[in-house]
Parts: C-alpha cells; sequence; structure tokens
C-alpha cells in the first residue's frame, strides 16, 4: 500500500521534474493554467483562426509574475492538447490590469483545450505568421506621441500618423481620430504611403493589385454620441471622387448609412443599418467582391449589393488612408479606431438560409472574439520557484 508521504513524496518529484524541463536560471515563480473554448459560432472548425485571450490580474488567480522572467518581462508559451507549440503575439503586457494576447489556433472548436505556461521553449517562430490570411494588420497598441503603426502581419505596410491620439480601444490601446473640435475636414488620419521597396516595387499597388477584385476592410469603432457624422471617412484609397481605381467607405447621415464607392465612376451605395453614434465599439467589415460588395457591422450582414462597380482596373498609385484622406478634401473621422485589417480574397460569401443571407462564419467569429472572446481560465496549474 502506498503511503500518503509516499504520494507526496512523488507529487514533489513530478513537479521538479516539470520544472527542470521548463527552468530558466533565477528565482522566479513557474505557472501552468488550461483554457478552454466556447462560444465558437458554426459547426465546422475555423481554421488557423487568431484567437484573442484576455488576462486580467487576480481573475481566477491569474498572476503575471507567475508568466514573467526575472526580469519582470513576458515568458509565456502556448500548446495544444498534445503539447504542439501554438504561435502567439503579445499585444498588451498589463501586469496591474489586462493583458492581450493572439494566439493562432489551426483548428478552432468548441470545447478545446489549449495551455499556457511558463519556463517554455523560446518561440523562434516569426508570429507575423499569425496574420498571414491577411495582408495588413494595425494593432494601434503603440505608446502615446508613436508616430509610425507597425503592420503586424509583417509585409512593410506600416501606417503614419497625421494628427491622431493615443486611446483605450476594445484590445489594448486605440487611436482617437479627431475629437471634432476643429470641425470634419482636418485633415487627421493613419497614412498607409505607397513606397517603393528595392526589389518589391510600389508596396501598396503589388497587394492590391494581385487580389484587387477581391478585398475586403474590418475595423473597430466608436463614434460619439454626441457628434454628426458628415461624409466622415473610415478608409480610402483615392484622393478626389471620381479618381480612377482606389475605393472609398464613409459614414454619413446620422451614423446609419455607409457609403461605399468603386472605382472610376464614383459609383457609391449607401445602405441604412444599425446606428453607430452610440458611444459603443462596434465591428465593421466591408469586402468588395468583385461587382457585388457586403457590409456587415457586429457580426450581421447589413447591406448586400450587387452589380456595383469593382475596385480593380487601372490602379491610381494613392496611398492608402485609415479614418480620413490622404490628401484633397479631408474630412477625417470623428471617433475612435482599433484591429484594422485588411484581406484579399479571405471573406466568403454571405450564406443562403432561410430564403435570405447572413454572415459568413469567419465574419461572426471575428466579431465575437473581441467581443467575448472564445477562451476562458478552466484550471490554474501549481506555481513554485524554480531556480
Amino acid at each position: 500500500m502506498i503511503t500518503l508521504k509516499e504520494t507526496a513524496m512523488a507529487l514533489s518529484v513530478a513537479m521538479m521534474s516539470f520544472c527542470s524541463l521548463h527552468a530558466a536560471t533565477g528565482d522566479v515563480s513557474a505557472g501552468r493554467i488550461w483554457l478552454e473554448a466556447s462560444g465558437v459560432p458554426g459547426e465546422e472548425p475555423l481554421v488557423n483562426f487568431p484567437v484573442m485571450i484576455r488576462l486580467r490580474e487576480g481573475e481566477r488567480r491569474f498572476s503575471h509574475a507567475d508568466f514573467s522572467d526575472g526580469n519582470g518581462d513576458p515568458d509565456v508559451t502556448f500548446a495544444d492538447e498534445h503539447g504542439n507549440i501554438l504561435t502567439h503575439e503579445i499585444e498588451q503586457w498589463n501586469v496591474s490590469g489586462e493583458t492581450v494576447v493572439w494566439v493562432k489556433i489551426p483548428s478552432l472548436v468548441n470545447g478545446m483545450r489549449i495551455r499556457m505556461y511558463s519556463r517554455g521553449p523560446v518561440q523562434d517562430v516569426d508570429t507575423t505568421a499569425i496574420w498571414s490570411a491577411y495582408k495588413g494588420v494595425w494593432h494601434l497598441n503603440e505608446p502615446a506621441g508613436a508616430t509610425t503603426f507597425a503592420n503586424a502581419q509583417g509585409y512593410y505596410m506600416d501606417g503614419i500618423d497625421h494628427g491622431t491620439t493615443y486611446a483605450a480601444g476594445i484590445a489594448g490601446p486605440a487611436r482617437r481620430i479627431s475629437d471634432g473640435v476643429k470641425g470634419a475636414a482636418d485633415g487627421h488620419n493613419i497614412e498607409i504611403p505607397n513606397k517603393d521597396e528595392p526589389g518589391v516595387g510600389y508596396v501598396n499597388q503589388r497587394v492590391f493589385n494581385d487580389n484587387s477584385a477581391h478585398n475586403a476592410f474590418s475595423m473597430w469603432i466608436k463614434y460619439p454620441f454626441d457628434q454628426t457624422p458628415g461624409n466622415d471617412v473610415l478608409t480610402r484609397q483615392q484622393w478626389n471622387e471620381g479618381d480612377k481605381g482606389g475605393w472609398s467607405v464613409r459614414l454619413n447621415g446620422n451614423a446609419t448609412q455607409l457609403s461605399s464607392t468603386g472605382r472610376n465612376q464614383g459609383q457609391t451605395s449607401d445602405e441604412v443599418f444599425n446606428n453607430l453614434s452610440d458611444g459603443e465599439w462596434h465591428h465593421l467589415v466591408v469586402v468588395y467582391d468583385d461587382t457585388s460588395r457586403y457590409i456587415y457591422t457586429d457580426g450581421e450582414l447589413r447591406a448586400r449589393m450587387t452589380g456595383v462597380a469593382p475596385i480593380d482596373g487601372d490602379w491610381n498609385w494613392q496611398p492608402m488612408g485609415w479614418g480620413g484622406y490622404v490628401n484633397g478634401n479631408p474630412v477625417s473621422f470623428k471617433g475612435w479606431m482599433d484591429e484594422l485589417r485588411f484581406a484579399a480574397g479571405l471573406y466568403p460569401a454571405p450564406v443562403e438560409k432561410d430564403g435570405g443571407y447572413e454572415a459568413p462564419q469567419l465574419v461572426k467569429a471575428e466579431y465575437l472574439n473581441v467581443k467575448n472572446g472564445f477562451f476562458a481560465i478552466r484550471r490554474y496549474g501549481f506555481t513554485m520557484k524554480v531556480r
């Protein structure tokens, strides 16, 4: 018969063995937690989906100290249930508040578990691989005073600041494009310049032209309830109406109309959807799919248009702008932006259902991923000092 003392000694040996495999030098704590997925929409697995995980100090016993090295920097590894290492990117590490981490899940389904632990192998995979399905991903998590914004996808297209300000976002930090004090035409925006990179060519043209008929833009926006939109620009690649090539997406009227323009003829379609000027964060996706255009807000299809002008054809060689015109007549977005993304050929068409159409699984998942989250701590493992 095994005594309690022998059992305790066996557990102690097992714990020491685990720590010896994952230990670093120094007097630090080792931690391990299990996270379980729920609330994932659809019946099919989401493939290579970047999941956002929020970790708050003190919530369900979570402590940043258990996942930090001897210098207080993050020391985190993610793995699936079989021990396969998952690529991750830390957007914000806030030891006194909320930490935001993105983890690429090869096959995301409800009920699956992943493990987060410290003292693990050093991640030597390029974190930009998380965003390989996109052409541009701007977290806007740079500190106050930043003049550039990194493209987390890694492909050249870093943003340049024009008058925006640091603010709290839906996922870590964000940017206030314009406060409206100077009126709509203050020229504030985030510019994605059309740079001529050696061996690459003009960056924007290469990205946009490769998939010019199937481009899409997604963003989280918050519009103040005490402001009225006046053709506020959300994203634009046209300096002036009627310029060949490019696109324009603008918020109009009482924040229930959105204008989306294709190439050459300045063709615009206005569609009414839920009111966005309520001071809350909303997720917006605009898809240009050849001669069809789809508008989604908060995971729901709001407009489905066919026979409209695409954004391919002769290109205009102009930079891309988020939140305002880069040149020409400036009409800045009087609100906040976060998690800006540009994709090509990524989003499926709306799904036919009950005689109508609804948003595809990916659009719903992108919204719910940030709004509610899919992973929550289910079990907190041991923590102990490792020397």
